[in-house]
């Protein structure tokens, strides 16, 4: 767990090298020990960094690996694998998750996943309906992290009025360290 967190803190600092080594290092590690979680773990995360610097093709790979590691129906290899589909509209990305995601009560999870589709696929203003309709479904005590997807979703779309107050309080570390998606 440390050095996941110490990764994540290496990445979110700008230390994107270094950040990828420790989390290669987390990985191999966890294969000498037969740690299958956390091995899957280190995978999904690299596979949305590479996601987050727009190399769809190794994001897919790890992601890959992260699946095939976590087991079937494992949401560590199953986000990833997810997100790391090929560039398409936003209509194909929303039929994509109406696909992935079938299990009724689970809006808010597939609003989510689709908007983190669209944000990593540079349609940032397609992710502003998904995401109103997330941080409606979470009530008061909504995710931060959904404020600062939506404020970034309305800035692309040029509305910057709807944005300020999202981001009044924003960002703040969580005392928990940085989450998957920050």
């Amino acid at each position: 767990e440390a050095d996941f967190k110490a990764a994540d803190w290496l990445w979110i600092g700008g230390k994107q090298a270094e950040a990828v080594k420790r989390l290669q290092s987390v990985a191999a590690l966890a294969v000498q020990k037969q740690d299958k979680g956390s091995e899957a773990q280190a995978y999904s995360q690299q596979a949305l960094w590479d996601l987050t610097r727009g190399d769809r093709t190794a994001a897919a790979s790890l992601a890959a690996k992260a699946a095939q590691t976590a087991g079937a129906g494992s949401p560590v290899g199953a986000i990833p694998m997810f997100l790391s589909q090929p560039s398409a509209s936003a209509a194909e990305w929303e039929a994509r998750a109406d696909r992935a995601i079938r299990a009724p009560g689970q809006p808010s999870l597939k609003d989510m996943m689709l908007a983190y589709a669209l944000l990593l696929d540079g349609k940032a203003a397609a992710a502003s309906a998904p995401l109103e309709r997330a941080r409606i479904a979470a009530g008061p005590g909504a995710d931060e992290g959904i404020a600062v997807l939506l404020a970034w979703s309305k800035l692309e779309s040029g509305n910057t009025t709807e944005a300020a107050p999202l981001l009044r309080f924003n960002p703040i570390p969580l005392l928990t360290g940085p989450q998957a998606f920050m």
